[in-house]
Formats: structure tokens, C-alpha cells, sequence
């Protein structure tokens, strides 16, 4: 997984850089929001981890960013100023997730390795749908090779059809 961490405090971007480095995820830290937002659209990161306050450009901001970028993107929003009008407009705004500083390390470990399941799922889903398009291609070409008629196909589906609602 590639992880994206935007914290304007650099002693705690790379504490978390370092945690999630031994952990086993590639991490790259922006301690400038708007080169954070600037670099996901260059592509490669699978999950973004943001502080909410920060100048020029607040985690929820961020979030809006990325957002539009990919409304698929997984954020998660981290403060020190937790409120639960903060952790509602994250929530409302497509957060992932909402955790409180100091972090609950374990708790956010966890909530990266929902995240890397689901996209192993979704790889899996990609992949079968992937499988089902080239069998299907191959199905309509073996159909050609040997000369079905597209109408004789179609009949005999209809009339299995009828026979199965009788």
C-alpha cells in the first residue's frame, strides 16, 4: 500500500513515516497540503492520512481535493482538535475514517488493513470481470469461426426462455 501523509508538523509526519515504514507500507510525507493535493494527482497512493488544521489548506479541504480527483480515494482525517463538528463534515465529506490525536496506533493499523482487503477485493472483482469480457470475446469468435448465425442464437435463447416460464 501507498500511503500519503500530510502534516504540517514535520517531527509527527515522520514519526508516522517511520511507524508505517516498519509496519511494511511505502509512505511518502508532504508537510505542505497543497503539494499533498498536488502530488495525488500524479497518481500512486493508494490511502491518504491528513491533520485537519494546517495553513493554507485544512484536512478537509485536502479531502475536498483529493475527493474530486478521485471520489473513490480513501482519506483519513487525524486532529488534535477533535470535535464532533469536525468528525461530521469529514464524515459528510467522504472521510474513510476520523481518529483523535494522539494517535491509537493499533486502531489506525487496522483501519489500513480494512482498507488493503478491500482493495485486494476489489482487484479480485476487476480481475473476474476482466476474465468474463475475454471469454466472452472468445465465445462471439468461436461463433463466427464456425459460421452460427447471430439469429439462430438469439431464437434458441428466446425459445429456451419460453420454455422455462411454461
Amino acid at each position: 500500500m501507498n500511503l500519503m501523509i500530510i502534516e504540517d508538523d514535520k517531527a509527527v509526519a515522520y514519526c508516522l513515516k517511520e511507524y508505517f515504514s516498519l509496519a511494511g507500507y511505502d509512505s511518502e510525507v508532504f508537510t505542505n497540503p497543497r503539494e499533498g493535493v498536488r502530488a495525488f494527482k500524479l497518481g500512486g497512493y493508494d490511502t491518504v492520512l491528513t491533520d485537519i488544521k494546517m495553513p493554507e489548506l485544512n484536512g478537509l479541504e485536502v479531502l475536498q481535493e483529493i475527493r474530486l480527483q478521485d471520489s473513490t480515494a480513501r482519506v483519513i482525517i487525524m486532529t488534535g482538535y477533535a470535535d464532533l463538528e469536525n468528525a461530521i463534515a469529514a464524515i459528510n465529506t467522504g472521510a474513510y475514517a476520523f481518529f483523535r490525536k494522539p494517535l491509537e496506533m493499533d486502531k489506525l493499523k487496522e483501519c489500513l488493513q480494512k482498507i488493503e482487503r478491500e482493495n485486494e477485493q476489489g482487484k479480485h472483482t476487476r480481475d473476474l470481470g476482466d476474465e468474463l469480457v475475454k471469454l466472452c470475446l472468445e465465445l462471439k469468435d468461436f461463433e463466427q469461426s464456425i459460421g452460427v448465425p447471430r439469429s439462430l442464437g438469439d431464437d434458441s435463447m428466446r425459445r429456451r426462455e419460453t420454455d422455462e416460464k411454461a
